[in-house]
């Protein structure tokens, strides 16, 4: 089946950070589906895992995990997990501390397959009307959710490429400046050539 996320975040990753997303499952199983990429800040890599929470955290002590996927250095990836046990699970993007400095990621996060709530009323065609109704919502909001997600990659790369241009322009001016000035110097250099030679 395509992808088609519930949710669709972005948000800031400061420079030695970490940020993480928590979702519960509460039956099993149950896939987890998730894709995200860099949409700003420097270096456009990020470190990502996928764990499953063992212990809720506390102010004491650290929850424990098991990492179930985990990714380094990666601009963009998509993943997929089958949750088999109930409980929480997290999803952390790290930003290792670097001279690039904050960075901004966007995540797209899809949490199974959701169930059409069944009105009770009487009459078939009243059900299946809201039943309908029911999925033209919950399709309406997958397709926002990718549009947006979509929408933002696109963005991403339409910022590299404009910066790819903008440092092709200047180097390409910088190259034409110092070529210019080479010719003048070979310019100068052979009137003074010819003017010794008259002299003499």
């Amino acid at each position: 089946d395509d992808f088609t996320p519930d949710h669709v975040y972005s948000f800031p990753v400061e420079s030695g950070k970490e940020e993480c997303f928590f979702t519960d499952v509460e039956s099993t199983p149950l896939l987890l589906r998730g894709a995200y990429f860099v949409s700003g800040g420097g270096g456009l890599d990020i470190d990502m895992k996928v764990s499953k929470v063992q212990e809720r955290q506390s102010q004491d002590h650290a929850a424990k995990e098991d990492i179930l996927r985990q990714y380094s250095g990666k601009s963009e990836s998509v993943f997929a997990i089958e949750a088999t046990s109930k409980g929480q699970y997290s999803f952390c993007f790290n930003n290792p501390g670097s001279r690039y400095g904050e960075k901004v990621v966007t995540f797209a996060l899809n949490v199974g397959k959701r169930k059409i709530h069944k009105l009770h009323v009487k009459g078939d065609h009243l059900v299946r009307l809201a039943n309908t109704v029911h999925e033209s919502r919950r399709t309406l909001h997958e397709l926002e959710g990718e549009a947006h997600f979509l929408q933002e990659r696109t963005r991403r790369h339409m910022l590299i490429q404009d910066s790819t241009e903008f440092r092709v322009a200047w180097y390409t001016v910088f190259e034409s400046l110092f070529m210019f000035a080479i010719t003048i110097g070979q310019i100068v250099y052979v009137q003074r050539l010819i003017n010794q030679r008259a002299w003499v």
